[in-house]
């Protein structure tokens, strides 16, 4: 088996000990070992190019990421929940500094659950702007009114609150949907 020599630290290393690179020689002039060092410390001093850089290649992947989940549904579970199970502290702070700094939301949120327990309101199996069949989530405009929701659909709810919309309503008239009012 061949033997090289890496350029940042003099060893005399075999072949596998480099990365493969698309050059003349076929890998990399640094061996495995002093590449990982030299990315270790350029992430450490340039935090805001990494983070630029994964924000970057997540809206380069968005499609293939949603095709990968879609197609399965079992293992992102499965790796949600091991997520949650080792960060749970970490969640359960979150959720708490939440309901701390957003009172009144909870206390929609939590006559909107006693409503639909109790029978009061019935929650609708279609998404009230896309029209698709799913679990549906209330959507609060205004939290003083706790009972008046949009029943929206994951998708629909994710763009409303990403800033892509201002109202429920907004979304309907660009999709050319006319909601019932109630």
């Amino acid at each position: 088996m061949e033997k090289y020599t890496c350029i940042n630290c003099g060893r005399l290393l075999l072949i596998n000990e480099f990365y493969d690179e698309k050059s003349k020689r076929g890998h990399t002039r640094k061996c495995k070992d002093c590449l990982r060092e030299y990315r270790r410390k350029w992430s450490r001093d340039n935090p805001g190019k990494v983070e630029a850089n994964r924000i970057a290649y997540k809206q380069r992947h968005a499609e293939k990421e949603r095709e990968r989940r879609a197609a399965n549904p079992g293992k992102v579970k499965e790796i949600n929940m091991r997520v949650y199970q080792n960060n749970r502290e970490k969640y359960k702070t979150m959720v708490a500094e939440y309901r701390r700094k957003f009172p009144e939301r909870e206390h929609a949120h939590n006559i909107l659950k006693s409503a639909i327990r109790s029978g009061k309101i019935l929650k609708p199996e279609y998404c009230e702007i896309c029209g698709k069949k799913a679990n549906l989530q209330g959507h609060h405009d205004d939290y003083n009114r706790p009972l008046d929701v949009f029943w929206l659909c994951g998708n629909c709810h994710s763009l409303l609150h990403k800033g892509k919309y201002d109202t429920a309503h907004r979304i309907a008239s660009d999709l050319g949907i006319t909601l019932k009012e109630t």
